[in-house]
């Protein structure tokens, strides 16, 4: 049996092991949502939890850029436009672009409808989330399925 001072041994252990794989956990959670939010350019996109439908581009701007992809003019968004930091003094990894259409298309003008492709790539990589964070408490408190303590 074990006493309150080996589990708080124990804890704070792995509390230590937590810190050290939340860095390159973090990374992969913010190459996972960069790719998914890249997939999403340039084409029409659907409702996702509270974020809404995309908008199909209006006739006249088809007529004028040759092409009906929404937020697919240049390339660089989807090529260089969308980005990650970890932040790992503050266990976060912050995805976004440095890019202004980015959010003009994240939240919409007073004359382009909003066509979100962040909120919805975060959303859709929830589980893929939730694996790569439970793989590294996993690893941290070093569960194999044997006792722990």
């Amino acid at each position: 049996m074990s006493t309150f001072a080996e589990v708080g041994s124990f804890f704070g252990r792995a509390g230590g092991r937590l810190l050290g794989e939340l860095p390159g956990t973090l990374e992969m959670i913010g190459r996972v949502v960069q790719k998914t939010a890249a997939a999403k350019l340039g084409v029409l996109q659907p409702a996702v939890g509270p974020f809404p439908a995309w908008k199909p581009l209006a006739p006249a701007t088809v007529a004028s850029k040759g092409h009906a992809q929404p937020l697919y003019d240049t390339g660089e968004l989807k090529e260089s436009g969308i980005g990650y930091t970890v932040q790992s003094t503050r266990l976060q990894v912050v995805i976004g672009s440095p890019l202004d259409r980015a959010l003009f298309a994240e939240l919409g003008t007073a004359t382009e409808p909003p066509r979100p492709f962040l909120g919805p790539a975060v959303l859709e990589s929830e589980k893929t989330i939730i694996a790569l964070v439970g793989g590294a408490i996993t690893t941290a408190f070093g569960v194999r399925g044997e006792r722990l303590i």
